[in-house]
């Protein structure tokens, strides 16, 4: 039961986690910025999602 809590309460954050993450990055899309920036942070946002999944994945596959 503890380790269903633990991936509960881990599934929870990553996905607060990810909201947030999105929210963060569609305001900043929204400002103006060259568009490398844009390029740039886009691609960031897309390897914090990844780095999320490895995560879940490796702590839900221990």
């Amino acid at each position: 039961f503890a380790l269903i809590a633990f991936h509960a309460t881990h599934v929870l954050i990553g996905g607060f986690a990810l909201v947030l993450t999105y929210i963060v990055a569609q305001r900043q899309a929204e400002t103006i910025v060259p568009d490398l920036m844009v390029h740039q942070t886009v691609w960031f946002w897309y390897f914090v999602v990844a780095v999320w999944i490895v995560l879940y994945i490796t702590l839900f596959w221990i």
